[in-house]
């Protein structure tokens, strides 16, 4: 009997982890953030054969994974670095020897070129390899042999002004088109699997897709990373669909940004929302007007950390906000010390990116709250504390990029099946930490949003309404939580009416005690302003007496001798 039930519990256990691994692998976030220029969320998975070497890695690579080696700790003559970022910052760094699975037929020296490492500032040195891979966790796991790895022995930040640091995370695979990738045409068997491809093959997922939102590290909203579906609770608008171009590139076309408000008054001086298209070719001037026809093929990559646009257009966004280019870094700094800057952050401003679609409508738009885009620069960055900054990288192209920073307010994901990709508006904090994963079939990219979906909703703890009077240098700040107002307002019209109608009390009873001294006032007159006998007998009141209880007036009577 107990046998039987043994057997009938591993068939449901066998059936269930069938049937969930049918659809989507969760890729787990990572317990810390990391990153001199965010803080960035991050994911892990496992590198080697069982059980692994666990290491962190930011979401949205290429076709390979790229791994950080223990290679980048040392030197050129093999001695051990002073400081090692990628060690020191705990995310774990891929040991090769140790696993004793890399295969030396797989070796072959090349650039830093996963997706956007062009506009990153990387140099070093990689080795494209394959090592077995573990993507998700528990129930939800699948294991990926000789997959393909860019293993990072060497890689180099230099910044504009010379300043240098090392990588300190590596970045996960998104797939691509093909089961298996060769690394050159004279080993074609050398090949490495494609990790989506091969789960796809092996049924562990349902589809060669994928969907992310970065989410917020500073307000501790989680990354949202699924291979072969996406969450719905992290899809706020209408999905805009469109192809991949070149088999790799999510290109999209940028033709607008600008401001906008959720609600309250405009946080800046004028008190009025910047009007206009910040978009303006390198071409113009910076006090050229924004060019309501210039268009703007650019790039969607969760590589590359910053808004990488013309300096043109970064120039003009500066003209609204207190930040200013500090041309060693390459970034614009926020003035802290302007009243404003407290002001805008944590407002409900945010910086509208508007594109072209074809099929929602002829445009639409994602939104990124200001809060977003003031993240941090701390040590190895050139400054001497932890430094709001404004992510906007002027860049000469030819391509441009909508980077990590972007990707906070927005769902992306894509389907190697169907070569399409899509974007969408992501929420807020406030959405919660509950998910509603969907699959993506192989034939079909149809995206849904989430049933009753509110962005605004989703940002109303973390934003703030504003609500006072110009903003000077010798004024107070004054600012109201979203959905504060109507509570305000209404205890100052309670407070309003309560004073009427103290004050309408007031005056009623001094009328009335007004009356009554009127009416004995003229009582007191009858009794002695009168010069005339009198011929009725007066009141009491004219005789000083009072009647009280008990008490009786008798008719005189004589007295006996």
């Amino acid at each position: 009997m107990n046998y039987s039930i043994t057997r009938i519990l591993l068939l449901l256990s066998s059936l269930w982890t069938l049937v969930v691994r049918s659809q989507y692998l969760r890729i787990p976030n990572a317990e810390k953030t990391y990153g001199p220029d965010g803080p960035w969320n991050a994911v892990w998975v496992k590198v080697g054969p069982s059980p692994g070497q666990k290491i962190d890695v930011y979401p949205g690579g290429g076709i390979n994974s790229a791994i950080i080696s223990n290679s980048i700790c040392k030197n050129s003559d093999g001695s051990d670095k002073k400081t090692c970022p990628a060690k020191d910052v705990g995310g774990g760094v891929y040991a090769p020897i140790s696993s004793g699975q890399e295969d030396s037929t797989a070796r072959g020296s090349t650039s830093l070129g996963y997706n956007a490492g062009d506009v990153l500032g990387l140099s070093g040195r990689t080795v494209v390899t394959k090592e077995n891979m573990t993507f998700g966790e528990g129930l939800m796991e699948g294991v990926v042999p000789d997959a393909g790895i860019n293993r990072i022995d060497e890689a180099t930040h230099t910044l504009p002004g010379g300043a240098k640091y090392d990588l300190q995370v590596g970045f996960l695979s998104m797939g691509g088109v093909d089961l298996y990738k060769t690394f050159s045409e004279e080993k074609p068997d050398s090949g490495a699997a494609v990790p989506l491809s091969y789960l796809e093959n092996t049924k562990a997922i349902g589809s060669r897709s994928w969907s992310m939102h970065i989410g917020s590290a500073t307000l501790g909203q989680n990354s949202s990373v699924i291979y072969g579906g996406y969450d719905r609770s992290r899809v706020v608008s209408e999905a805009a669909v469109f192809d991949i171009k070149d088999g790799v590139d999510m290109e999209v076309v940028l033709q607008n940004i600008g401001f906008g408000l959720i609600v309250g008054e405009p946080p800046w001086e004028s008190k009025k929302i910047p009007y206009g298209n910040m978009l303006t070719p390198n071409s113009s001037a910076s006090t050229t007007p924004p060019n309501a026809e210039y268009k703007l093929p650019t790039q969607l990559s969760a590589v590359p950390p910053y808004l990488y646009l013309p300096q043109s257009t970064c120039n003009a966004i500066a003209q609204h906000l207190p930040i200013y280019l500090a041309s060693n870094l390459g970034l614009y700094l926020w003035n802290t010390t302007n009243p404003l800057y407290e002001t805008l952050v944590n407002s409900t401003a945010y910086l509208e990116f508007t594109f072209s679609s074809s099929n929602i409508s002829s445009t639409f738009p994602i939104k990124v709250p200001l809060k977003l885009l003031a993240l941090q620069l701390t040590s190895p960055f050139p400054v001497d504390k932890p430094t709001p900054y404004f992510p906007c990288r002027p860049t000469t192209g030819p391509k441009y990029y909508l980077g990590r920073s972007f990707l906070q307010a927005a769902s992306i994901g894509a389907s190697w099946s169907t070569q399409k990709f899509w974007l969408a508006q992501a929420p807020g904090p406030d959405a919660g930490s509950s998910s509603d994963i969907v699959s993506i079939p192989t034939d079909n990219l149809s995206i849904t949003p989430a049933t009753g979906a509110d962005w605004a909703k989703s940002w109303a703890s973390a934003l703030r309404a504003h609500n006072v009077e110009r903003q000077t240098t010798t004024q107070s700040k004054n600012t109201l939580p979203i959905g504060a107002t109507v509570g305000i307002v209404l205890g100052i019209v309670l407070a309003v009416v309560g004073f009427i109608g103290g004050y309408i009390l007031i005056l009623w009873k001094r009328r009335n005690e007004e009356n009554v001294e009127e009416k004995a006032d003229l009582e007191r007159r009858a009794c002695h302003e009168s010069n005339e006998p009198v011929k009725e007998p007066r009141p009491d009141s004219c005789s000083g007496r009072e009647e009280l209880p008990g008490y009786q007036i008798h008719s005189p009577v004589e007295l006996g001798a």
